[in-house]
């Protein structure tokens, strides 16, 4: 199993059967990032970004982030708005990183692939694809 496995686990948001998003949750990643195609697609509308900065990819290319979204998230129980930076990139719609994990007391379970929080008191258990 590769580092990379080890630190996403990706799983779908059902807000609309005809409309699945790939949500990838990233312990490795610092920020909750959408794809710009996403900004497109829905005609989603964007804010510039307070301190736009530049995320580097795995082949040390740059990409200049300069605006953020506010998203719809919702798996089965659980919907939250959560704002987003957007970012050009195609591993996933939606990567939903430490600071989502952080602000949801987020527990992962490495060998299910699977993670848990609590929400209005009730337990989310999200599952991989």
């Amino acid at each position: 199993m590769s580092k990379q496995d080890q630190n996403f686990i990706e799983t779908q948001s059902d807000n609309d059967q005809d409309n699945l998003e790939e949500i990838i949750y990233d312990s490795g990643s610092y920020v909750n990032a959408l794809a710009s195609g996403m900004v497109t697609k829905f005609e989603l509308k964007t804010v510039p970004h307070p301190q736009s900065y530049k995320v580097s990819w795995v082949n040390f290319t740059s990409i200049d982030v300069k605006e953020m979204c506010l998203v719809l998230i919702q798996f089965a129980t659980y919907s939250d708005k959560i704002w987003c930076d957007v970012v050009t990139m195609d591993v996933g719609h939606i990567i939903l990183g430490r600071l989502w994990l952080y602000d949801l007391d987020v527990i992962i379970y490495g060998r299910p692939k699977s993670c848990s929080f609590v929400r209005d008191g009730k337990k989310i258990k999200l599952a991989p694809l």
